[in-house]
């Protein structure tokens, strides 16, 4: 009995540290995706625990599209509609040890993301027609992305509680430079930067899930994560990108024996200035903020070790900021195999 009071106390303030992650968008602070290597929305419903000890190679796919108008100062009727379509496949290969540390068991995992992008520029016209002047454009492209290293992982599974923690680098395997693209004939080159530019970066992680009930047919989890990225050059100038905190949450309830039905959501907020200096001047940057929220399935197949999840998240809000590469609709599906 005491036990049983004691998990439900710890449960409870697990839970409110969830609620005070959940309550960050209320506060005036600022955030971003394009400085973040780690891809919002990775993660779902179980988002804060590990498997236990194996091999497992996952197949994770990411598509978000973005639609963002940005008028001109000189011209107040006419406006460029900035499109951009994402897709991004991340294969993951992840060994659990059958090692321990510090209680927790031992593992390290590897990821080779690739990236293909559609970025468009429509002209939105309200009241006269300028075809020379904004003859918009259609830019493909597409590329692997920065190595994700992660050489720690750690994972404590108590009765009712998976607790995780963990450290991962990324190597900026791609190139920084801009490309020229014909995209008219009034404007035969446009010079376009690469889908991401290309850094070191440090990544920690915590995060955790909570079982109400001894069958663990409910859950509640979080994972955090933060990363301190390092300055790069690229042939557009110097950069060192802000350093940025990401919430990754899910609330999840077993619907029969194979499978699992939740409500997902997360969050990013960049802490510190992302700093840019193009020719000599100086421009300090933050981003806005986006807070996403959707359903999740996930179905579990123990007999083949086999596990697959999908996920819809939608934009509830966004801050605004500098940046309007924001991403109100994505999709996500991971399928992972155990070895």
């Amino acid at each position: 009995m005491a036990e049983t009071n004691m998990a439900r106390k710890a449960g409870l303030r697990f839970t409110f540290w969830l609620a005070l992650c959940l309550g960050q968008p209320l506060l005036p602070v600022y955030a971003q995706i394009n400085s973040a290597h780690y891809l919002v929305g990775t993660e779902g419903i179980l988002a804060g625990s590990l498997p236990p000890p194996g091999v497992y190679f996952d197949d994770l796919n990411w598509y978000g599209t973005s639609s963002t108008i940005v008028s001109l100062v000189n011209f107040p009727n006419v406006g460029q509609n900035y499109q951009v379509t994402t897709y991004v496949n991340q294969p993951r290969l992840r060994w659990m040890t059958p090692f321990r540390l510090l209680g927790a068991d031992y593992g390290m995992e590897i990821m080779v993301p690739w990236i293909r992008q559609q970025r468009q520029l429509v002209p939105t016209l309200s009241f006269v027609s300028i075809p020379f002047y904004l003859p918009g454009y259609q830019v493909d492209q597409s590329e692997f992305e920065d190595v994700e290293i992660s050489p720690l992982l750690l994972a404590w599974h108590l009765k009712q509680f998976d607790i995780t923690a963990g450290y991962a680098f990324w190597v900026p395997t791609g190139n920084n430079q801009f490309d020229n693209v014909r995209h008219s004939v009034i404007d035969p080159y446009l010079s376009v930067p690469p889908p991401q530019f290309h850094w070191w970066e440090n990544m920690i992680t915590f995060g955790g899930t909570w079982y109400p009930d001894t069958r663990h047919q409910w859950a509640v989890s979080a994972l955090t994560h933060y990363e301190i990225s390092q300055a790069f050059d690229s042939t557009a100038g110097a950069t060192e990108y802000g350093q940025v905190f990401i919430a990754e949450w899910g609330l999840s309830r077993a619907a029969g024996k194979y499978i699992a039905l939740g409500l997902v959501g997360n969050y990013s907020q960049q802490t510190t200035a992302t700093h840019n200096n193009f020719g000599g001047t100086e421009y300090t940057v933050y981003s806005g903020a986006p807070l996403e929220l959707g359903p999740e399935i996930r179905v579990t197949v123990p007999q083949c070790g086999f596990s697959a999840s999908f996920r819809y998240l939608h934009e509830m809000l966004h801050d605004g900021g500098n940046d309007g590469q924001y991403y109100p609709d994505v999709l996500a599906l991971t399928l992972t195999q155990r070895f």
